[in-house]
């Protein structure tokens, strides 16, 4: 996969719930989107919360081409319910040469053809909902924030009582499970890298980050 470029320019094909999540999220962040979507309801419904916005047909190939498609920096493909429109619109965004193409899939089947034919990156949004879901259902105490690359994740948790009134270097946490304390914030003041004399006490929110394998292990100690 290829890294993603820092962009300024953003077009979002496809206005379902994902497609305008994204749309709606990079222009909060000061990026330029434009949204564009064949329903003039969901265009209507966006057109305050992105830099443009139009109805058009994102498999119509003139159409693609009168919104100049292959100056964005980077295109979301966000139609997905249908998958033989989200691998015709990721295939002419390819064509026409637009540099970095995202797309959402719904299979792993469908993954594997749209990275055939020229998706940069493919996102599973309902799968990895029902991780995180999974996680945070068998493991209640620990949240998990990012994944900084696969089988590599940060949590947060809170001290566990039996943590609490001890010092990092008492709980050998490195040691012991093979985790890395990244910060602990407490009463919403940070202490990042927190040295080893430092004493957790009831409430602290600890982040902490490792491999999946240790980070399984872990969960069943919480």
């Amino acid at each position: 996969m290829k890294s993603i470029p820092n962009a300024k320019q953003f077009a979002v094909l496809g206005l379902g719930r994902f497609g305008t999540t994204v749309a709606k999220r990079l222009y909060s962040l000061g990026k330029e989107v434009l949204a564009v979507d064949v329903d003039e309801q969901r265009v209507a419904d966006i057109a305050d919360h992105v830099t443009h916005s139009m109805v058009g047909d994102c498999l119509d190939e003139p159409t693609l081409k009168q919104i100049d498609i292959s100056s964005f920096e980077v295109v979301v493909v966000a139609i997905a319910h249908d998958m033989e429109a989200s691998i015709l619109a990721t295939l002419l965004c390819k064509e026409m040469g637009v540099k970095y193409i995202i797309a959402k899939a719904q299979s792993m089947q469908h993954s594997k053809v749209l990275e055939k034919i020229g998706a940069d990156m493919v996102v599973f949004p309902e799968l990895e909902t029902g991780h995180k879901l999974g996680t945070l259902l068998a493991s209640p105490a620990m949240v998990e924030i990012a994944e900084l690359a696969p089988n590599f994740k940060i949590i947060e948790i809170e001290a566990p009582e039996d943590w609490t009134n001890k010092s990092l270097i008492e709980l050998k946490i490195r040691n012991k499970y093979s985790l890395t304390v990244l910060l602990v914030n407490r009463d919403q003041k940070v202490t990042s890298s927190p040295s080893g004399e430092f004493v957790l006490q009831a409430g602290d929110k600890i982040v902490l980050c490792g491999e999946d394998k240790d980070l399984r292990k872990f969960s069943k100690i919480i």
